[in-house]
């Protein structure tokens, strides 16, 4: 929690110690502009010796000289700009400079130099004192510098016009320059301004809150943000209708003695032409409601503005005196419409997350006070130094000696040292095939002593061929290492996964946006392991729960454990393989929801999609509801998926994770699988064919390093963190690498710090399928005295039910058209004798696929047997119930 709080005070603190430093530059610029002397010019040349008069000495001069005669009395703007820059740093309202500033800056001055020289007559007794003309030849005054000059001085005559002025004249060039200087100056508005304004106009505009000791007023406007005034009436134009509620409230409960986050006390008053929402959205949340009541109702309020007051005495006899500590009692609310019930979830207590149910809407977590956690939490390794230069230089001769012994005409020319493995290059002769080399792999590997060595014929992108022997003493590569160069602090990727570095030292980090899914194979100790929590660490350093959502699949249950607790997860870690179909068929339904979203809004990707223009009106779905402003990145990461691929939903996993990697990239659906057992039938042509982006760590045999690269390679790697990357974004030729390496007490720490943070909001559709096929037991009415044990139906089922009197033949011929199989009737019977219907339930009961349990399912809704789902569950009505009681 002590390095929570200090990252906290650090983001929130207005005053900063890099603000003084701004601001001391921007003072020195403004003096040595505004003391700028005639009698500079003449010291600077050498004609004159003597003290320059500028307040700033040399430099100064240098400088103020420098601008003068650049851009005349512009200098004077550009010092104004400068000096209002660093006064900006250090106003409490949040500063996020964009693309707009340096354009802005430039186009002021320069608009404001040419404003300047298009009348060097008014600025002559101005520019003789500055040593820009004299008073003699008003017409040659430098007022807007030599820039200005150029453009659109008048001259003496028509010929020494400036270039502007002679076509356009001095109307158009009048235009131009006011032009020029107003865009720069509403570029330096938007991005400098623009949130002080805003700011100020809330602030103005807001009902003053009646403040009190124990409730004081929540902080938010001063930030820039819209106002809760501004927030309430967008809140009641999107709202077209509200639910009578009955007006019960929740007793109040006695105010707890907390640390202080400011709750607002007092709502604005409410007009009696402006409805209500029953529906609140975290923007309009004005209170958080009281940790220790329960059963809490959200009362909705009818819109006569008598109430208002009424509204305002009841929010603030509900109001706690003082709220949690962040961290250590935040509170999430979900609602569910009009009446539901608020439950909250503290981010201290991580084993109860907060979990939404079928049918709710939960209102989003704020992570805007969200902190990403440092690289300097994790360890600092050694630096790397690669190989001894006296070792070096003795494989080199022993390279050319079997070179010389076996008749290869080659010479050793360089050599690259890495942490783990040195290349050596070697050139050989025009005449030489390059297969001679390859086949020397193993004598070369006896001479040197190495247990392996890697040959390129030839090194891509050169015209040598290259010998990778392993390091006689192998080097860890942390990543704190790879975070502190610029691979990763000046990286502009979408989503940047460290790991490890090259052959020569250098960091590599992979962009899985761009990939756009992973797949990673490994025997047991290679490192595969390793390099999943490295990726996840990765994603974590980047990525706020608002940004990101993580589906972890570990079957082995111990290797993802830590992450249990993180927020960024929407389920919690799978390591039932029963759920993993259900979880990876609701990734391939969110990225069909996310398509559709992404064609409202008029987009083809998620990063269009999130850098949009909001419109004003909001654009709603099939099912009139408003789709989100945002939508996070979905990753989903599967730790082994060998053991899978030997299940029964054997054939339902291959499809899900096919589709996904064939389609999620636009969505922003991305997906990482890994497995120690890089075998045909675990990694099948349909999955590889859309997994182009693979990492491979040392495999048993050669067989394998074919199936996971298309390629020999993996088979000789020297393991721990050894691997080969095939990423065709990267080149068409392969990458060995040396992994990353994090501790496991470095990974706790990042999730605990994470976790703290914000607390965990878990959606139950994505595994509800789950749940629906365990209460499917014991069926209702005959079929009661069946097992609930899940036994599959069978012929013998119904030939019982018919034995028994129960004729259900020619009510599944009323509903059997011509070309239907044997298998629509048997889901026909199953359906009406059951009176259940669901695809899980056929595709469990007829043991088949999940994608022709849906078929089967639509047909059935098709032919008016039974009705659309209900809820997140699938289950359906059966409509025909009368025509199955008649019969």
């Amino acid at each position: 929690m002590a390095v929570t709080e200090k990252n906290q005070i650090e983001e929130k603190t207005p005053f900063r110690v890099r603000s003084l430093f701004y601001m001391l530059g921007a003072v020195l610029f403004a003096l040595a502009v505004f003391s700028h002397s005639a009698g500079d010019y003449a010291v600077l040349a050498g004609g004159v010796t003597g003290v320059v008069g500028n307040w700033i000495g040399n430099i100064g001069a240098r400088i103020s000289c420098g601008l003068f005669l650049t851009i005349g009395l512009g200098a004077y703007v550009l010092a104004v700009i400068v000096l209002l820059a660093a006064f900006r740093s250090f106003m409490t309202q949040k500063l996020s400079r964009t693309w707009l500033f340096l354009p802005g800056v430039l186009l002021t001055v320069l608009g404001s130099a040419v404003l300047f020289a298009f009348d060097p007559v008014a600025f002559a007794g101005t520019c003789e004192n500055l040593g820009l003309g004299r008073c003699e030849v008003p017409e040659l005054s430098l007022s807007g510098g030599v820039l200005g000059q150029v453009l659109v001085a008048p001259g003496v005559s028509a010929d020494t016009a400036g270039v502007l002025r002679q076509y356009l004249g001095p109307v158009g060039s009048t235009l131009l320059s006011s032009t020029l200087l107003l865009a720069g100056l509403i570029m330096l508005y938007r991005s400098d301004w623009h949130s002080v304004l805003v700011s100020w106009v809330d602030s103005l505009c807001a009902e003053p809150a009646e403040k009190s000791p124990a409730a004081p007023q929540r902080k938010g406007s001063g930030r820039g943000e819209p106002g809760f005034v501004e927030r309430v009436k967008k809140l009641m134009e999107k709202t077209q209708s509200i639910s009578e509620v009955p007006e019960e409230t929740a007793p109040a409960a006695a105010p707890a003695a907390a640390p202080d986050i400011p709750v607002q006390d007092e709502l604005p008053a409410v007009s009696a032409a402006e409805p209500v929402s029953g529906s609140v959205p975290d923007e309009a949340m004005a209170m958080e409601p009281d940790p220790t009541a329960e059963d809490a109702e959200v009362e909705v309020l009818p819109p006569p503005s008598a109430v208002a007051a009424a509204a305002r005495q009841n929010v603030q006899e509900n109001t706690p005196a003082a709220a949690p500590e962040f961290g250590a009692g935040r509170s999430t609310a979900m609602v569910g419409g009009a009446g539901s019930a608020i439950q909250t979830a503290a981010a201290g207590d991580l084993a109860k997350p907060t979990v939404i149910e079928a049918g709710e809407k939960a209102v989003k977590v704020n992570c805007a006070d969200f902190a990403l956690p440092k690289f300097t939490m994790l360890s600092k390794g050694s630096e790397v130094a690669g190989e001894k230069p006296e070792v070096i230089a003795q494989n080199k001769t022993i390279l050319q000696t079997v070179l010389d012994s076996f008749k290869v005409a080659g010479q050793v020319v360089g050599h690259v040292s890495g942490p783990r493995v040195t290349r050596y290059e070697i050139s050989l002769a025009p005449s030489v095939n390059v297969n001679k080399l390859s086949a020397l792999e193993k004598n070369i590997a006896m001479n040197l002593g190495a247990p392996s060595v890697r040959i390129l014929t030839p090194i891509p992108g050169k015209t040598v061929c290259g010998v990778e022997v392993p390091n006689s003493k192998a080097e860890a590569i942390t990543m704190r290492s790879i975070m502190e160069t610029e691979a990763w602090t000046a990286s502009r990727m979408e989503i940047p996964l460290v790991l490890g570095k090259d052959v020569s030292g250098n960091p590599v980090v992979l962009d899985l946006a761009q990939a756009p899914h992973l797949m990673i194979a490994g025997a047991t100790g290679s490192g595969k392991s390793v390099c999943m929590n490295t990726l996840i660490m990765s994603l974590l350093m980047k990525f706020s729960p608002d940004d990101l959502k993580l589906i972890l699949v570990d079957p082995k249950v111990v290797e993802m454990a830590d992450y249990q607790s993180l927020p960024h997860l929407i389920t919690p870690v799978i390591d039932d393989f029963k759920k993993v179909p259900l979880a990876l068929r609701w990734a391939a339904m969110e990225m069909d929801k996310r398509y559709k979203m992404l064609a409202k809004a008029g987009v083809r990707k998620l990063k269009d999609y999130n850098s949009r223009r909001l419109p004003e009106v909001p654009v709603l779905d099939d099912d009139g509801v408003p789709i989100p402003d945002k939508l996070p990145v979905l990753i989903v990461i599967i730790d082994e998926l060998a053991d899978l691929m030997q299940t029964d939903a054997r054939s339902d996993i291959e499809t899900s994770i096919s589709r996904i990697a064939a389609k999620g990239r636009a969505a922003g659906v991305h997906i990482v699988v890994a497995t120690q057992r890089p075998s045909r039938d675990v990694i099948t042509g349909t999955i590889k064919s859309n997994l182009p982006t693979r990492i491979s760590f040392r495999v048993p045999s050669l067989m394998d390093s074919r199936v996971i690269l298309d390629q020999k390679g993996a088979e000789s790697l020297l393991g721990m963190g050894d691997m080969l990357l095939l990423a065709p974004k990267r080149g068409l030729e392969l990458e060995r690498i040396q992994g990353a390496f994090v501790q496991d007490e470095d990974i706790r720490e990042v999730v605990k710090f994470v976790s703290v943070q914000v607390p965990q909001e878990f959606d139950q559709q994505v595994i509800a399928s789950a749940d629906e096929e365990d209460d499917d037991d014991a069926p209702r009415g005959r079929k009661s005295s069946r097992s609930s044990s899940g036994a599959d139906w069978t012929e013998e089922d119904a030939d019982n039910y018919i034995d028994s009197g129960f004729e259900i033949d020619p009510l599944v011929s009323k509903y059997m058209q011509a070309g239907d199989d044997d298998l629509v009737r048997r889901a026909l019977e199953v359906v009406l004798l059951e009176k259940k219907a669901s695809t899980s339930y056929i595709q469990r009961r007829l043991k088949i696929g999940y994608n022709r349990a849906a078929e089967l399912i639509d047909l059935m809704e098709e032919r008016g047997i039974v009705g659309p789902p209900s809820g997140s569950g699938a289950k359906r009505d059966i409509l025909v119930l009368d025509d199955l009681i008649n019969q």
